[in-house]
């Protein structure tokens, strides 16, 4: 299967950025062709490189058959890239549940990711 990574790239911890590594090491492990932006998008030199990037991940993304989030609150792109794969109705699973589950009874966008995936994923 191939899975398009939603995760933040500039904005995560060194933490967050080990379980992550760990989670798309386990995925290809199983067979699956993870597509994870902060590996695999080249980023420009420009200054105001954003839309290379978003265009970038938009083609990767209409090719996969369904997407990961790892959400964190406070990644721009991972929110666009949550979007973009709402329209596409693309189905996705929450990579970091637990940390989700938390947060839905104060965020709203995290109860919409739990939401929209139950409804994808079945």
């Amino acid at each position: 299967m191939k899975i398009y990574m939603i995760c933040p790239v500039r904005e995560r911890t060194k933490e967050e950025s080990g379980k992550l590594k760990a989670y798309v090491k386990n995925l290809e492990s199983e067979g699956h062709d993870v597509y994870f932006p902060g590996r695999d998008t080249e980023f420009p030199e420009a200054p105001i490189y954003g839309p290379q990037i978003a265009e970038a991940n938009r083609l990767k993304m209409v090719q996969s058959d369904e997407a990961r989030v790892w959400y964190v609150p406070t990644s721009q792109g991972s929110a666009m890239d949550v979007g973009m794969a709402f329209a596409y109705g693309l189905p996705w699973k929450v990579a970091n549940r637990r940390d989700v589950e938390a947060m839905k009874a104060t965020d709203g966008f995290a109860g919409f990711l739990l939401h929209w995936e139950e409804k994808s994923c079945g």
